[in-house]
């Protein structure tokens, strides 16, 4: 990801909405129910509707911005991180205890 200079006043899109973070993990085959298998790798990713189409849009050319609200966690500071490395102006995401 690359990180950008700081944004102009005036967004072209601006995304309101939950923050999530989702957890990806790739195994080698759909497991059965109740059956334990080892993860073949695990990664993370800014996710919440608004969030994912402020990435896609950032990624074509487009200023964006987000309102929104994070904790002050660790899940928190690596969804501001990752916006931000987008090119995204994270500067109306309000941080919340928990």
């Amino acid at each position: 990801m690359r990180e950008r200079t700081a944004m102009p006043a005036t967004p072209d899109i601006v995304g309101i909405g939950v923050c999530t973070v989702d957890h990806l993990v790739t195994v080698p085959r759909m497991p059965h129910r109740n059956e334990n298998m080892t993860a073949l790798n695990y990664d993370r990713q800014p996710g919440g509707l608004a969030s994912i189409a402020l990435i896609a849009a950032a990624r074509l050319g487009a200023r964006a911005k987000i309102i929104a609200r994070i904790g002050d966690d660790d899940a928190g500071a690596y969804f501001r991180r990752a916006l931000a490395e987008e090119g995204i102006d994270v500067a109306q995401l309000l941080v919340e205890p928990g």
